[in-house]
C-alpha cells in the first residue's frame, strides 16, 4: 500500500528536521571547541619575518640552522591560516546548506503542482508525439549517465571521508606529543635558536589545530542520510 502524499511529506519534513538539527549541533561544536595551540595566538607572521630578516641583515645564509627554523616556523603558520580559511568556507556551506535544501523543494513542490501530463501532449500530430517521445528517451539516458556520475562521486566522498577521518586520527596524535609550553613573545628580542625553536613547537600546534577543526567542518558539511 503506497502511503498517502500527507503522509510522505510528514516523513521527509521529519527527516530533515533531523538533519538540521545534527547539522546545527556539529556547527556549536565546531565553533566552541577550543583551539590547541592557542597560546601562540601572539606569534604572527611578520614577527618571523622581523626575525628572519634580521639573520638575513647579520649575514646568516640559507644553511644556518635558526633561520631555517624560523621560515618552517613561518611556512607552519601560513599553513595554519589557509586551514581556518577552509574551515570558514565549510562552515558557511553547513549553516547554508538548510536553505539550499528548502529552495531546491520549493521549485519540486511547483513542478509537482503545475504538471498535467493531458495538458503536455494536447495539440501534437502522431508524428510530433513520435519525436518527442524520442527527445524524452534520448534526456532519459543523459540523466541515467548523469545519476551514474553522481553515484560514481558519492563513493569518491565517501572514500574521501574515510580519508578524512584518518587524517583527524594521525593530528590528534601529532598535537598530543608537542611539549606543553607557555609561550612568550618578545617583539624586540634578538633571534636566536632556543627561540626558533619553541617558536617552532607553537605554531606546529596552531598548524594542527587549524587543520583538526578544518577537516572535522569538512565532515559536518557533508550531506547526512
Amino acid at each position: 500500500m503506497m502511503p498517502s502524499r500527507e503522509s510522505w511529506n510528514e516523513t521527509v519534513a521529519s527527516g530533515a528536521l533531523m538533519r538540521e538539527t545534527r547539522r546545527i549541533l556539529l556547527l556549536l561544536l565546531i565553533l566552541v571547541q577550543p583551539a590547541e595551540g592557542q597560546q601562540a595566538g601572539i606569534l604572527t607572521v611578520e614577527l618571523v619575518d622581523q626575525r628572519i630578516a634580521s639573520l638575513q641583515a647579520g649575514g646568516a645564509v640559507e644553511s644556518n640552522e635558526a633561520l631555517a627554523t624560523y621560515k618552517q616556523v613561518k611556512t607552519l603558520l601560513n599553513q595554519a591560516d589557509s586551514h581556518t580559511r577552509d574551515a570558514a568556507a565549510y562552515v558557511e556551506a553547513l549553516a547554508s546548506s538548510p536553505r539550499r535544501e528548502a529552495e531546491i523543494q520549493q521549485r519540486l513542490d511547483e513542478l509537482d503542482e503545475t504538471y498535467e501530463p493531458g495538458r503536455e501532449v494536447a495539440g501534437f500530430t502522431a508524428e510530433e508525439l513520435t519525436a518527442r517521445l524520442a527527445l524524452a528517451r534520448a534526456e532519459q539516458r543523459d540523466a541515467r549517465g548523469q545519476f551514474e556520475s553522481l553515484d560514481r562521486r558519492l563513493a569518491a566522498r565517501e572514500t574521501n571521508a574515510s580519508g578524512t577521518r584518518a587524517r583527524l586520527a594521525e593530528i590528534r596524535q601529532q598535537a598530543a606529543t608537542l611539549p606543553d609550553e607557555v609561550l612568550t613573545v618578545s617583539p624586540s628580542a634578538l633571534p636566536c635558536l632556543l627561540e626558533a625553536n619553541q617558536w617552532l613547537n607553537a605554531a606546529a600546534g596552531v598548524a594542527l589545530s587549524a587543520e583538526e577543526r578544518s577537516k572535522e567542518a569538512q565532515l559536518a558539511s557533508q550531506p547526512m542520510p
